[in-house]
């Protein structure tokens, strides 16, 4: 590609890199036979080789006991033992100098120190629950790497070739997340979590790309919000995905335009080099509150940038419509369409049957006409 790109890292734990690998039939060996994490090295190097393997004991200074590397210079696996490490420290410390309960007497602490003490226990009930997660999956480490350019979409490739696949956004995703959003680009992915703080991903190549190995990191949740682009293509998706993922906890985004306007005005559309616009990307937004609602959004990156609600577009989303089963809800939009625009419906006309054409407009595809009437007439 001779122009600038941009990164997608598909980021996994190494316990879900290799329960893929066995979907395969591949391996992907993440601990040893003591199910200590070996950073994927053999099987029976024992606890020693992973530890060296990961950076534990070895990335310490013998003198000050402090890590030779800084944290962000470590690899995952690295930085993964230098944690087990420390929280073992700090459990043999806790034991052997066990604090004043006097200390620790909420009573005895101003409102200010209150706050503070309950923010310190937040942060760390978070980190242990990071810890736990990474102890008991292992560390992110990158499954694969999209690359793309910022001109055009079809200008793209995955390194390394032949990889595993897996999902943008997803080291974002919360362990005690019951719902997730599946869009169908990247920028739509960061659009809602920007917007809403919400759990999302988006789909490893497009509106028609969601392989099996994909599936298993899928099915911890209970509601799955399909969120494809806003046409024909993205439609079709959608539906194939909620068959795939179980209709009964699947939610598709489809935004009306009835609900979600928040007042907004796009002035000006992104290129691309041969004069086409960019789906990804939208330029110079001027906001204008008095501003009559535009037609409904493609996707969650143009609805951030036009001004829409995003929260309030997702809480449209609905189930998937049986395919034998419609209610007129479904069919009043397509009647209002065939009363206003009548010229649009209108079929092959019969010129030696000019009463019969104006009254059925003409034979049209997909209906049959049949002509009968009384015998000898």
């Amino acid at each position: 590609v001779g122009h600038t790109c941009v990164t997608f890292p598909w980021l996994m734990r190494m316990g879900e890199v290799a329960e893929q690998e066995d979907l395969r039939g591949a391996e992907f060996v993440w601990k040893n036979e003591n199910g200590v994490n070996d950073g994927g090295g053999n099987a029976g190097k024992g606890r020693e080789d992973g530890r060296r393997m990961g950076g534990g004991a070895g990335q310490r200074d013998a003198g000050t006991g402090k890590p030779k590397k800084k944290l962000t210079e470590m690899t995952a696996r690295e930085r993964y033992f230098y944690r087990m490490e420390r929280k073992a420290a700090k459990m043999r410390q806790d034991e052997q100098h066990p604090q004043d309960g006097a200390a620790n007497n909420p009573s005895s602490l101003s409102s200010s120190s209150q706050q503070q003490q309950s923010q310190d226990a937040q942060e760390e009930a978070s980190q242990t629950a990071a810890e736990n997660a990474e102890q008991l999956h292992g560390p992110y480490i990158p499954r694969r790497i999209k690359v793309r350019s910022t001109k055009s979409k079809s200008a793209q490739r995955l390194d390394p070739p032949g990889g595993g696949f897996g999902l943008f956004g997803w080291h974002t995703v919360p362990s005690s997340a019951s719902e997730i959003i599946l869009t169908e680009g990247e920028f739509d992915a960061m659009a809602v979590y920007q917007a809403t703080g919400r759990a999302a991903v988006s789909l490893p190549n497009g509106c028609r790309s969601l392989p099996m190995e994909v599936l298993v990191l899928l099915e911890r949740f209970d509601t799955v919000y399909l969120w494809m682009d806003n046409d024909g293509p993205g439609r079709e998706g959608a539906e194939m995905f909620a068959r795939k993922l179980g209709v009964e906890r699947c939610l598709v985004v489809q935004p009306s335009g009835k609900k979600g306007w928040v007042g907004g005005r796009r002035s000006d559309r992104g290129e691309d080099a041969d004069g086409t616009e960019d789906d990804e990307e939208v330029s110079n937004v001027e906001f204008d509150t008095d501003s009559r609602p535009p037609p409904p959004p493609k996707d969650a990156n143009e609805a951030l940038l036009m001004g829409w609600d995003l929260n309030e577009l997702l809480e449209e989303a609905s189930e998937l419509p049986h395919e034998r089963i419609l209610k007129f809800s479904d069919l009043r939009d397509q009647v209002i369409h065939e009363i206003v625009n009548p010229e649009k419906y209108r079929g092959a006309p019969m010129p030696s049957l000019p009463g019969f054409t104006s009254l059925i407009k003409g034979f049209r595809r997909g209906e049959m006409t049949v002509l009968t009437g009384p015998t000898g007439s």
